[in-house]
């Protein structure tokens, strides 16, 4: 029987201990290999001072965060709870899966127990560990003999929830991009409240269990002290890395995008997250190797049509704005994979080209005006996830059965689902249809 929760994998250690370090990918990709001697400073103060030792990784571009979760077996389980959260639980149901016919304390129901355990979600006695920007949509999950140039090396061959490396089996879970919160608590096992168990759960930041949970002992003093980000040149107010390539605007209070963004014509990731822009210029068109724009949390109420030039554009991240259309260009740009609309509350109908794209994988249409799917939907051959939670689609269509890649599709409780979707599994035995 398949459970509400999905298995995503499992992480493993190369010893006993397990120490999982957890990151934006962008926030990885500026690992140096010092993180894994951080780590092992958390190690020794958590086996001095108890269970769940936590440590936050100051970094350039973001916060990194160090998890000790149990320290005796060197597992821990990734699960999906839902479209934006993940729970991790050390050790992972697989582990006593592996050693259910040499261990007689471990129930035949074992699995079931700790899935049930997992699906309930933070309790009250959870607390919290730390809060997080995640701006790629990419949280990397991984333990701390995999930090440095092993885990970015890796990092760009994946796509979505996929093996890191195969003797360590590191995780890169995607979530939408957004403010997270961290919560710990110790749990023990179903069958054993006193064992060195715990779980940790990735929600949202304006979760209630974020807002009430009471804040963890965090380890900052194992945490290398905060690299200093250079000063921006007064000609210059963003952050280019790369050379260029990658342009990081990211909370800085823009009301619109600086001209000087243009100076950059081979920029390929324009990442504009949380800022107050109202309004994208014109020359956006003259941005041709583009292949990630990011505008989420903005104040857009309209997009030009020169980014319909962007035939390059891979993922166009726009949750969390007024945008009151998704302009007909969406067709043109053929290689996208993601759309966002997430909480773009006046879009009520979609163009018809968007229905078109061969390369679409991911389409967030979560707190939209959008009312029904049409049969067109069937164009997206590849779509894998699609998330209509808080829309105002009221029935989803037994076409998408037809979709030989939905992996997820969420939606709200009353949302009224056709028995042939409802029952859809995917090959791990999953249920592609989610409903909270």
């Amino acid at each position: 029987m398949s459970s509400p929760v999905e298995t995503l994998g499992q992480v493993a250690s190369l010893n006993a201990s397990l120490l999982l370090l957890l990151g934006d990918t962008e926030v990885v990709k500026k690992w140096s290999g010092a993180e894994g001697e951080d780590a092992e400073r958390v190690l020794a103060l958590a086996d001095a001072k108890g269970f769940a030792g936590i440590g936050r990784l100051p970094l350039e571009g973001g916060t990194g965060f160090i998890l000790q979760l149990e320290a005796e077996s060197g597992y821990a389980g990734v699960y999906r709870l839902g479209l934006d959260r993940i729970a991790l639980f050390g050790p992972g149901h697989e582990y006593f899966e592996e050693n259910a016919e040499d261990d007689a304390t471990i129930p035949k129901d074992a699995t079931a127990r700790l899935l049930s355990l997992i699906a309930k979600g933070p309790s009250p006695a959870a607390k919290l560990a730390g809060s997080f920007a995640l701006a790629s949509g990419g949280l990397v999950v991984t333990e701390h003999n995999q930090s440095g140039k092993a885990a970015q090396r890796a990092l760009k061959k994946l796509k979505s929830v996929k093996e890191l490396d195969d003797e360590t089996g590191s995780l890169l879970v995607r979530l939408p991009p957004g403010d997270y919160a961290i919560l710990v608590e110790r749990t023990g096992l179903p069958w054993d409240k006193k064992a060195d168990a715990s779980i940790a759960f990735v929600v949202p930041a304006t979760d209630e269990a974020s807002r009430t949970a009471k804040a963890a002992k965090v380890l900052d003093e194992v945490a290398r002290p905060a690299k200093a980000k250079p000063e921006a040149p007064a000609e210059q107010d963003f952050y280019v890395e790369d050379e260029g390539v990658f342009l990081n605007l990211v909370r800085r209070e823009y009301t619109k995008l600086p001209d000087r963004v243009r100076t950059y014509p081979n920029v390929r990731r324009l990442y504009a997250y949380a800022n107050a822009i109202a309004e994208i210029p014109s020359w956006i068109g003259e941005l041709l190797e583009l292949r990630e724009l990011n505008l989420y949390q903005n104040a857009l109420v309209a997009l030009p049509p020169e980014i319909g030039r962007l035939s390059e554009l891979e993922q166009l991240v726009l949750g969390k704005n007024m945008l009151t259309e998704l302009p007909s260009w969406v067709g043109d740009l053929r290689k996208l994979k993601l759309i966002s609309l997430e909480a773009n509350k006046k879009i009520s109908e979609l163009p018809s080209g968007l229905w078109t794209l061969p390369e679409l994988t991911f389409l967030d249409l979560s707190g939209t005006g959008v009312k029904e799917l049409p049969d067109a939907v069937l164009g997206l051959k590849n779509l894998e996830e699609l998330n209509v939670r808080n829309s105002k689609i009221t029935r989803l269509p037994a076409a998408l059965t037809k979709l030989p890649r939905l992996l997820h599709l969420y939606a709200g409780k009353k949302v009224e689902i056709p028995p042939e979707l409802a029952a859809m599994e995917t090959e791990a035995g999953n249920k592609v249809v989610k409903q909270y």
